[in-house]
């Protein structure tokens, strides 16, 4: 799959495209019947398959608070090659191209410049300055310009849309098999691996410390994941407290360890990515370390039993 930082140098190689337009983070389960089903079309009409996003995502410059991202641009681009697409328009979202109208877009960008053979979108798609266009005005205007739009109903999981608001929501609350069932997979957070204190080690369980550079971190509390290391062909179990260490009236900075069963090497630098696939508990105060000890051997009894049974996808 090829990328490109903007529609122009797209034109030549996705020129007459089947495209998908959206801003795609999480790439949950809505956004993937998207892609199946621009895929599909392309397949029929004999061109290339395409997704037009945005970058950064239009909230981060328009809204105030923005909503903190599921994934970053690299991790987008990740998955989206795995999607069987054969090319990805990044946009850069700047002032100026947030004032372009709904028409200039589908006229100058998608006739004129992409030469679209069809469009994919859904129902609860907008677009252009101040969100005038949305997916019926954009299959009415293409329509009468011989391009074929399709427009997808959303994805329901056990009667909840499929969304990225959604999931963000479930991350935050802590409810991380809730967000992998909207998802399609466990929820990931990928980083190095950072020098931490050393205490884990003092106390009889070794932690490795993650620094990302991803927005969205689950709620504070003791979660069972999935661990991928450099050169393990299966992720390994752990135990991640994500959280303040109230135990040991820290630095107020939110920290993220993992405790990986039966590991013991040191991998400092490293890459890895933990899959959260069930919260075991909140953050807890302990008064004492054997307290904290006398936890921590039960939270790997518990993450034991949970990752042992889970039949959440393991992002091999």
């Amino acid at each position: 799959m090829q990328y490109f930082t903007g529609h122009i140098p797209a034109q030549k190689v996705l020129q007459g495209a089947v495209v998908t337009i959206g801003n795609f983070d999480g790439l949950h389960l809505g956004h993937q019947e998207l892609i199946k089903q621009t895929k599909i079309m392309a397949a029929r009409l004999k061109v290339p398959a395409a997704v037009y996003t945005f970058s950064p995502h239009p909230s981060q410059l328009l809204l105030q608070k923005p909503p903190k991202m599921l994934m970053t641009d690299i991790q987008k681009r990740r998955w989206l090659a795995q999607l069987g697409l054969d090319g990805a328009i990044f946009e850069p979202f700047t002032p100026a191209f947030s004032r372009i109208s709904a028409q200039d877009f589908l006229q100058k960008i998608l006739v004129d410049g992409l030469g679209v053979s069809g469009v994919v979108v859904g129902e609860n798609f907008n677009f252009g300055y101040m969100g005038t266009g949305n997916s019926v005005f954009l299959q009415e205007s293409l329509s009468l310009q011989g391009v074929k739009v399709q427009i997808v109903s959303p994805v329901l999981v056990d009667g909840q849309v499929c969304s990225s608001s959604a999931v963000r929501q479930l991350v935050l609350s802590g409810q991380v098999d809730a967000a992998a069932a909207l998802l399609g997979r466990s929820y990931l957070l990928e980083g190095v691996v950072v020098h931490g204190d050393g205490r884990g080690k003092t106390i009889g369980f070794p932690t490795v410390n993650l620094k990302t550079e991803q927005e969205l971190l689950p709620a504070t509390g003791v979660y069972a994941t999935l661990v991928k290391l450099p050169g393990h062909e299966k992720p390994m179990l752990g135990a991640t407290n994500v959280g303040y260490r109230p135990t040991f009236n820290d630095d107020n900075q939110i920290h993220i360890e993992t405790h990986i069963l039966d590991f013991d090497r040191t991998i400092y630098e490293q890459p890895i990515e933990l899959a959260f696939v069930k919260k075991i508990r909140d953050e807890l105060k302990f008064h004492t370390v054997d307290k904290l000890k006398s936890q921590i051997e039960k939270d790997l009894i518990k993450v034991w039993q949970v990752l042992s049974i889970s039949p959440i996808d393991r992002n091999k």
